[in-house]
Order: structure tokens, then sequence, then C-alpha cells
């Protein structure tokens, strides 16, 4: 009997987690991490993952369009601050943080035609 709890406790451990142990979860973690070293491409990679594993992970879709908004892809944080939005739509900050970066994304735009300009 014990073996049999054993192997149900192991199987639902282990689906939990893909193949090589890492959870949606985990992967958030990594990504957090990679993010807090300035790796922003293994931030993405990391949030990209935890994602596809976990669909409705708002927090990780959040962090990923911060990274994006850091490396100045405003479309795509703009995406998934709209994903946030449906995910969560009584939470205001993806409203606020989606505005402030389609503002970012159109002053950026005025500048470069005002450089083009000179």
């Amino acid at each position: 009997m014990k073996k049999i709890l054993l192997l149900i406790l192991f199987i639902t451990v282990t689906s939990q987690a893909d193949c090589f142990g890492q959870s949606a979860e985990e992967h958030f973690k990594r990504g957090t991490k990679k993010l807090e070293l300035g790796d922003y491409k293994g931030a993405i990679k990391h949030f990209s993952k935890a994602i596809q594993k976990k669909s409705t992970y708002a927090e990780a879709y959040d962090s990923r369009a911060y990274v994006k908004g850091i490396l100045e892809d405003y479309a795509g944080a703009v995406v998934d601050l709209s994903k946030v939005i449906e995910l969560s739509p009584n939470d205001s900050e993806g409203y606020v943080k989606r505005g402030i970066v389609k503002t970012c994304s159109m002053m950026n735009m005025e500048l470069l035609k005002i450089f083009r300009k000179q």
C-alpha cells in the first residue's frame, strides 16, 4: 500500500514539471533572476517558457512586458500587457502600464522624427 501511495505522489509531483523538472513557476523564478542580473534576453526566454507551460500566468506576461519595455520593444510590451488585462480585467495596473508603454512608444517616434529632420 505504501508503494502505491508513493507512486501516486511521484506521478503527481512529476506531472507538475516538464521532463527537465522545471514548472512554470520555476521558469518564472529563473526569469526574475536573469532580470536582476541584467540578462534581458535570458529573462524573456524564461518568462516565455513559463507562459508556454501556463498560458494564464498573468505575472509572467507582466514581467516579460517589463523586460520588453527595457529593450524598447514597445509593441511587444503592449501585446503582453493586453494579455495581462485580458487575464485580470479588474486589476487597474495593467491598464496603467499599457498606457505608459504606449506613451513611451509615441514619444520615441516623435524623437526619431526630430532627429531625422536634422
